[in-house]
């Protein structure tokens, strides 16, 4: 059977159960009338001071509201909180104050934890607060899957163009933004070892979909899993997780890399992955920061108007992983350059990820620089002054 994955602050299957009240409930979250879109965080410094609850609220607990409801349920209570809920993709909006249950599923029946979520309601209205939405969590929502380099000797990795194309060619692309193929796995400590991303980690085709497109992705997946069997590919599991609609894209203002310590960087051919340096870093704004090369490029759905008609390009990219929770490309780090330990320039950052923890870093190859630099200004070779370098990468002659 096909491995599924999916963030599980990002679940898109089983299909969510909707009441006529309002209440929706999946797998690891119920909630209502108001459920802050996935992924989401705790504004912890709301309500405001001008909030018509701020006043009524102070002192209360949360937690000795609700655990005598939840008792009577049998479901554990972790903690409770009432606090302000932001979603990653709608963060320009007010927080939602919302009671923020954190509490076990274990083999809760569904439906359980929607009568759990009404009985909430009532007391939150009997206290005075009837617009206060409730939303119940299972802990295991908050998981991160993060992203991890594919290797040659996997199966899918030197046919990955294909399956990404016939993946393209067989798919209903509305609302798909990336085509990606990674290892997958969660974070905590010991995450980055080798035997958890080479043994551990399932090679992953990745789907980025645009969080405001309503659509069953269950058949987006099955058609990828459909494609997958089909090669033979039985140990590659599909994730569908939301991104942004287009690649963030800011202006330049990346701190330039000294000229003395830069020569281009290696080809990034298929083949030439096992030679690449295992140092990679970015250098601009947000100061330097160790990455991986992904070793598989992404395929961005890019959508555009042609005479009067809607074309779909997809635009094949290469991709540094960033480290976990970076504030990589929040404060202009367009035009960063991706480099190695010995100066070798590979390419530049022009955009990055979507997702709340922002994990890759879109970048334009220096062959491709360089072949738009030389087509732009009409010439048809570019070369570099010859240097020699020392042990450590720096120029000890010209």
């Amino acid at each position: 059977m096909k491995t599924e994955l999916a963030f599980a602050s990002l679940h898109f299957h089983p299909k969510p159960l909707r009441t006529p009240d309002g209440i929706i409930e999946n797998d690891l979250r119920a909630g209502g009338d108001v459920l802050c879109a996935s992924p989401c965080y705790e504004d912890d410094n709301y309500p405001r001071p001008r909030h018509k609850y701020r006043n009524t609220l102070r002192g209360v607990s949360a937690y000795d509201l609700t655990i005598e409801t939840a008792r009577k349920h049998g479901v554990r209570v972790v903690e409770a909180y009432i606090c302000g809920r932001v979603s990653f993709f709608d963060w320009v909006h007010e927080p939602v104050l919302t009671l923020l249950i954190l509490a076990y599923r274990d083999n809760t029946a569904p439906g359980v934890w929607t009568g759990l979520v009404r009985e909430f309601r009532g007391v939150l209205h009997d206290k005075g607060w009837p617009e206060m939405p409730v939303e119940v969590i299972d802990p295991a929502f908050f998981l991160t899957h993060l992203l991890h380099p594919c290797q040659p000797e996997e199966a899918i990795f030197p046919i990955w163009k294909d399956v990404a194309d016939e993946i393209i060619a067989k798919t209903d692309l509305a609302g798909i933004l990336t085509v990606g193929c990674f290892r997958v796995g969660g974070g905590g400590e010991g995450y980055n070892s080798w035997y958890q991303r080479h043994e551990k980690y399932p090679p992953t085709v990745v789907l980025g979909v645009d969080p405001h497109i309503q659509r069953d992705w269950r058949e987006a997946r099955e058609g990828v899993v459909r494609i997958l069997d089909s090669r033979g590919l039985d140990e590659v599991a599909v994730l569908i997780r939301k991104d942004m609609p287009s690649p963030r894209i800011e202006t330049s203002r990346a701190k330039p890399v000294s000229a003395e310590h830069i020569r281009p960087g290696p080809s990034l051919d298929t083949k030439d992955v096992p030679h690449l340096s295992p140092d990679l870093y970015t250098q601009g704004q947000t100061g330097c920061l160790s990455v991986e090369y992904a070793n598989l490029q992404v395929c961005l759905i890019i959508r555009k108007v042609a005479d009067g008609e809607a074309v779909i390009l997809p635009t094949w990219k290469h991709i540094v992983i960033l480290p976990h929770q970076t504030p990589f490309a929040r404060e202009h780090d367009s035009g960063t350059m991706v480099v190695d330990t010995f100066g070798g320039v590979y390419g530049m950052i022009f955009a990055t990820s979507g997702t709340g923890n922002c994990d890759l870093g879109y970048f334009t190859s220096t062959e491709d620089l360089l072949d738009d630099l030389g087509h732009a200004a009409g010439v048809r070779s570019i070369r570099f002054l010859d240097r020699e370098f020392d042990d450590d990468g720096y120029v000890v002659s010209e």
